[in-house]
């Protein structure tokens, strides 16, 4: 029993009062962390795409020059 004459709450209660507040804690750290997940996820997303496009402009440039360089290929031929 609870030594505090001025807490009438039964010790059961406080328990299952202590396990659902142990519970919500829980709760609340499994979905900060799914957010904190999330946010990870979206940089490294875009971070890709912006690399992708990088590399697509990068491609485009040297087929470019590619496409510059046939007559020089075929007259070393």
């Amino acid at each position: 029993m609870s030594t505090d004459p001025n807490d009438s709450t039964p010790p059961k209660d406080q328990r299952q009062a202590q396990r659902r507040q142990a519970k919500q804690q829980g709760r609340a750290r499994r979905a900060e962390l799914l957010l904190e997940v999330e946010a990870k996820e979206k940089t490294r997303h875009e971070y890709l795409e912006a690399r992708v496009e990088e590399l697509e402009a990068r491609v485009a440039q040297l087929e470019a020059l590619m496409n510059q360089q046939p007559t020089i290929q075929s007259e070393t031929v």
